[in-house]
């Protein structure tokens, strides 16, 4: 008996589309940002948040408690449905302000990063840079993070990652936020991110994906 012969088709490539960054000056111990337009809706849609903050106790992505990758500074969680969505990080503490990159990753296998190179914003080292374990058809977001300390600054990520803000948002906050795509044959991918002026306390977090 002839069973025929079944084709199981690739995996769709993962996409990352960076949103845009928020930041709220006042004082409070929970901010919420609302309105933020992610795309349309899917079961395999992560959304990624990088906060520039200390002592926060959760975030929550479109009504989901996001997982915590790097705390007080990187969650993300699985949004599956709806277009716009409201974030909100909450503290244990009054915070004087919250600052936020978004970052949206869909057809993603997993939210759990594959790899990780962090430096931590009471690092000094100027570029931060690092070498990631990737798969094919994965992604990799990265975020730049630090006090600007009344000069303006600005981020360039390098390496294979591409810059898509670097925003100096108020004198004491500065964020950044780039992205790369995972090709074909790569197995590892160098990142890395360079901070202009004479201050070089910042974090970087990249995290490769599939």
């Amino acid at each position: 008996m002839n069973l025929g012969t079944g084709i199981i088709g690739a995996a769709k490539p993962a996409s990352i589309t960076f949103i845009d960054d928020y930041h709220n000056t006042g004082s409070s111990s929970s901010y919420t940002f609302s309105s933020i337009a992610i795309g349309a809706a899917s079961a395999k849609r992560w959304v990624i948040v990088d906060v520039n903050a200390s002592t926060v106790t959760s975030v929550v992505i479109g009504g989901v408690t996001a997982t915590v990758i790097t705390a007080n500074q990187v969650y993300i969680a699985n949004v599956p449905t709806g277009t716009s969505i409201s974030i909100t990080v909450n503290f244990a503490v009054t915070a004087q302000h919250c600052g936020l990159m978004v970052t949206v990753m869909d057809n993603l296998k997993s939210g759990t990063p594959l790899d990780s190179v962090v430096f931590t914003q009471t690092t000094t080292t100027n570029p931060k840079s690092g070498t990631l374990s990737v798969q094919k058809g994965g992604v990799v977001a990265a975020f730049a993070a630090g006090g600007a300390l009344g000069a303006s600054m600005t981020y360039s990520f390098g390496g294979a990652l591409t810059t898509d803000v670097s925003n100096s948002q108020s004198e004491n906050l500065c964020l950044g936020a780039g992205h790369a795509l995972v090709a074909a044959t790569d197995a590892a991918l160098a990142v890395n991110v360079t901070r202009s002026g004479t201050n070089n306390n910042f974090g970087f977090y990249a995290y490769s994906f599939r």
